[in-house]
């Protein structure tokens, strides 16, 4: 009796992918023109143009069990979408204010293209990560792609017959 395979409409790996997936580019797009923040103690969760970004702010206390976490969800207001890139690249960036030097959080710099160009003003113990949502997108998409080719790959072999021996 021939193996019938279920098709690929059926399978939990393609929906959950796509699921995945959707969500992603819905952050995404979100992400240009909302900016959301989680912070717990030094620790603050940006999303914004394009971008995840993960700041240990120094000037903040450690969290403590049971301390306050708080996050926001805001629109841009129109005339100040930014013009991000819409592929930046994924960054690890410390501060580097040099010893000695006063830190002023109100100093305005000129514009920077980066999500990194303010960190010369924080201290060497601050740092930022950056990852763009297209480094997400493709760390789900490559292994999601690689079991679908996998499923594929034994739903033929079960299907095709088995060589004759002689």
């Amino acid at each position: 009796m021939p193996v019938h395979p279920r098709p690929l409409y059926r399978s939990l790996t393609f929906w959950s992918g796509i699921f995945v997936m959707g969500f992603i580019c819905w952050v995404w797009r979100d992400s240009l023109t909302h900016q959301a923040h989680a912070n717990s103690g030094a620790y603050s969760l940006m999303n914004n143009v394009s971008v995840v970004l993960l700041h240990y702010n120094s000037d903040r206390p450690p969290a403590a069990a049971g301390s306050r976490f708080s996050s926001s969800h805001e629109a841009f207001p129109p005339e100040l979408y930014i013009d991000g890139p819409l592929f930046p690249a994924p960054a690890f960036v410390r501060g580097s204010l040099l010893p000695g030097m006063v830190y002023d959080p109100w100093q305005v710099t000129e514009a920077d293209d980066s999500q990194t160009g303010w960190m010369h003003f924080r201290p060497p113990e601050d740092w930022l990560l950056v990852l763009p949502h297209w480094l997400f997108l493709l760390a789900v998409a490559l292994p999601w792609a690689g079991l679908l080719l996998w499923r594929a790959k034994r739903i033929r072999k079960a299907i095709l017959p088995a060589p004759a021996k002689a």
